[in-house]
């Protein structure tokens, strides 16, 4: 059965959508810790990973390889263009580049959160902001599972009714910045991508810790929404 929405919260799921395929298209090697990923593009996923982590981490001052996720996250144009650089990242990177692109996308009256769950190991981006704003009015929007949805923060596995230690807004700021912005970001590590050898790097890089997160949601499934009986549900579907 499908699951109703306002009308303003359908808009979010949709835009959500977009962007989810817009983090993808940025993205094409996906992430380097989930197994499918790595598999598909034969482990660029990983070694692309680590030298965009490497990278964002030389020009931030901080250290990679924390067993938390907030630890090393300082700048997030910084790390959204060092993804960007090598088109692939963790959920850390892609929550970067998707808060990019969010805050490109939505105008000056959206919020737009970065979050991190240490619980669960994971981060992600939001439109609106997550124990401040309704559950049913924020939408998730992230792009590292493998059937990646925007999903609603009620409905999403890292859900959280109430502040915990485990979890935080680590960011929350408003949209109607300039377009492209990850990618402009990308420009500054063209030179370091240049002078590595990137190709026996990549084949020879791992990550450890895969994982195997198919769904986003926190019942593991697909969820469809609607605003009204005549939805068309594809216009939530990222392609």
């Amino acid at each position: 059965m499908a699951k109703y929405v306002t009308a303003q919260v359908a808009d979010r799921l949709k835009l959500g959508a977009q962007v989810i395929r817009e983090v993808r298209r940025m993205l094409p090697y996906g992430a380097g810790n989930q197994v499918a990923d790595s598999q598909r593009t034969s482990g660029q996923s990983s070694g692309r990973t680590v030298l965009a982590m490497k990278d964002a981490a030389k020009l931030q001052g901080e250290k990679i390889g924390s067993s938390t996720p907030i630890e090393g996250i300082k700048d997030l144009l910084r790390m959204s263009g060092a993804a960007v650089t090598w088109g692939a990242g963790n959920c850390q990177e892609q929550a970067a580049v998707t808060y990019a692109v969010l805050r490109s996308t939505c105008d000056d009256q959206t919020k737009i959160s970065y979050c991190i769950h240490n619980g669960e190991h994971h981060v992600f981006s939001a439109i609106g902001e997550p124990l401040v704003d309704p559950a049913n009015a924020v939408v998730i929007v992230d792009p590292w599972p493998i059937n990646a949805q925007a999903l609603l923060w009620e409905d999403h596995f890292c859900y959280e009714p109430a502040a915990t230690p485990n979890f935080t807004v680590w960011r929350t700021k408003f949209g109607g910045k300039a377009a492209r912005r990850a990618e402009k970001h990308s420009d500054m590590f063209d030179a370091i991508a240049r002078r590595r050898e990137v190709v026996p790097y990549i084949i020879n890089s791992s990550l450890p810790n895969a994982w195997n997160q198919q769904w986003g949601s926190k019942t593991g499934t697909w969820v469809d929404y609607t605003s009204s009986l005549l939805l068309d549900f594809e216009a939530f579907i990222p392609r």
